[in-house]
């Protein structure tokens, strides 16, 4: 009866219907690639870029709106936590949910980003976070006081780097976008050392991450942008081209 209890509480806490809520965000980049919007400027390559960002600033406004009359009118919360309870963290009753991070996050990727860096950051948050925290929870042994695992950290750096190159081969394969990140026999070995030393920094950001401002930083939000700058940062310091992952809007 003991192990079946720990098993309940383990399940709980990994909460899958969140796990599996936040796997929707990978729409956002998913519409980005298929560049929806493309019809409307056809002369213009970022046209889906910059109407989706202001979607989604106006999504952004509209959700945080939502939260302040939440937060400020208890019977509206508690009807709320009645519908989407089992979306939210039993911290987020009473303050911003992860939501709004990370449609924050994807506004600032929008704004300063290439669509290949904003997908691979938003594919970094929504596969690998779940997995390290199914791995920590379930099989995690040598804990810290945080709460995290040295199992869940490897558990995100693996998948991060196995998401990343999957991410860059697959678009190599179907010619899909710009083509400067695309892979070659040339530029694998430094690709591959940018995504280890990439996954090895989105995995310190994820380990020691926390919850601030009303729950308006959090992980959603760090991670992503955290894997934006960094990736941006190698691909350049290593000889790939600036536009290649910096093109902003502004």
């Amino acid at each position: 009866m003991e192990q079946k209890q720990i098993l309940q509480d383990k399940k709980a806490k990994f909460n899958l219907k969140r796990k599996l809520w936040h796997l929707l965000g990978l729409i956002i980049p998913l519409l980005l690639y298929l560049d929806i919007f493309r019809f409307i400027e056809p002369e213009n390559p970022h046209i889906t870029r910059y109407i989706g960002m202001w979607l989604i600033l106006g999504f952004l406004i509209f959700l945080i709106l939502i939260e302040i009359i939440r937060l400020n009118y208890e019977p509206f919360n508690q009807f709320f936590i009645r519908v989407c309870g089992p979306l939210l963290k039993e911290n987020e009753y009473h303050q911003m949910h992860g939501s709004i991070s990370y449609i924050f996050a994807n506004f600032i990727l929008f704004l300063f980003f290439t669509k290949e860096i904003i997908t691979l950051s938003s594919l970094i948050l929504m596969i690998c976070d779940p997995i390290a925290a199914y791995i920590g929870i379930f099989y995690g042994k040598r804990k810290f006081k945080n709460g995290k695992s040295i199992e869940g950290f490897i558990a995100f750096f693996i998948s991060s780097f196995i998401v990343s190159i999957a991410f860059l081969g697959l678009i190599t394969l179907f010619h899909i976008g710009s083509g400067e990140l695309f892979l070659s026999k040339l530029n694998f070995f430094k690709v591959t050392i940018i995504l280890s030393i990439s996954s090895l920094f989105c995995s310190l950001i994820e380990f020691f991450s926390f919850t601030t401002l009303n729950g308006l930083i959090d992980d959603n939000l760090t991670i992503p942008l955290g894997a934006a700058f960094i990736l941006s940062i190698l691909f350049y310091l290593f000889g790939f081209p600036l536009e290649a992952v910096f093109s902003p809007l502004i």
